[in-house]
């Protein structure tokens, strides 16, 4: 891979809203590099989440008596009792309890696939504000895995040209995620 220059001009719009100090370390260009660099295994990952989603498995009969059959117990070793143990408590509460472990586990899948079409949709909204050219390069590289030949030869560039227009990218974004984050830390 080929390395960053640790200097990063400050995003100019910075110094309008009153962000001139912006101190940006390499922390902003790491995480716009891993975001980059995972951004295929992440759509992956949201595909994986929608599919488990709409084909949400329901907590079993046997899974059910299960959790309630092997209750935890508090640090001072008694018994929580949060399900019945007698036979009418447990029918009583079946339906009860079958929709309560299933709403945690739907929760936790769309907790999950929430942030991550969050964190994807910022970084492509972000890509969006980029140069054109820096757009593309980013996109072919990343997203497409072109190597740095194919893309030169499909913009008609060099591969070095190619190569620092990718370089200006990342620094742009790594410029706007700190802008962003310093509006929001406010």
């Amino acid at each position: 891979m080929q390395h960053l220059f640790l200097y990063i001009p400050i995003f100019c719009a910075a110094g309008l809203f009153g962000f001139g100090g912006i101190n940006m370390d390499n922390k902003y260009l790491n995480e716009v590099l891993e975001r980059l660099e995972s951004y295929r295994k992440k759509e992956q990952q949201i595909e994986l989440l929608r599919y488990e989603l709409q084909h949400a498995k329901q907590v079993s009969p046997t899974e059910l008596i299960e959790a309630m059959t092997f209750q935890t117990r508090d640090a001072d070793g008694s018994q929580t009792d949060l399900y019945p143990k007698d036979v009418p408590g447990i029918a009583l509460s079946y339906q009860h309890i079958a929709a309560q472990l299933n709403e945690e586990a739907v929760g936790e899948l769309i907790s999950r696939y929430t942030a991550l079409c969050h964190e994807r949709d910022r970084l492509l909204h972000y890509i969006g504000l980029l140069d054109k050219r820096q757009q593309d390069v980013v996109r072919k590289h990343y997203f497409e895995q072109q190597s740095w030949g194919e893309i030169a030869d499909g913009m008609g560039s060099t591969p070095r040209t190619v190569q620092r227009l990718r370089q200006q990218a990342v620094e742009e974004l790594a410029n706007l995620y700190a802008f962003a984050d310093g509006i929001l830390r406010r």
